[in-house]
């Protein structure tokens, strides 16, 4: 964050938090491909419920808009945005709140 409120449009890697991001972003794509794969179902065991897809084929389309936007992130991240990236613009949308 700059001085004035506003994101810092100063220029440079910040390859960690970038890296961090992804991570993060991938970490929600793993999610939503283990829950399209099974995942539903040793859900439902753990909670004694019997979970299953009605549509596998929405969820296998869903997961490859899921991966096609997580593409596009990693192009805009490493590719076009020069400026730096803070840690607290990378951790705030997952509702973790820092001031650093």
């Amino acid at each position: 964050m700059s001085k004035s409120g506003g994101v810092s449009r100063t220029h440079g890697r910040s390859n960690a938090e970038k890296t961090l991001f992804a991570g993060l972003h991938l970490t929600s794509v793993a999610l939503c491909a283990w829950l399209l794969f099974g995942g539903w179902q040793s859900l439902g065991d753990v909670i004694g419920l019997a979970l299953s897809l009605t549509d596998p084929e929405r969820g296998l389309l869903l997961l490859a808009c899921a991966l096609l936007y997580f593409g596009r992130h990693l192009v805009t991240l490493f590719v076009l945005l020069t400026r730096n990236v803070a840690l607290s613009e990378v951790i705030r949308p997952f509702g973790i709140h820092c001031r650093l």
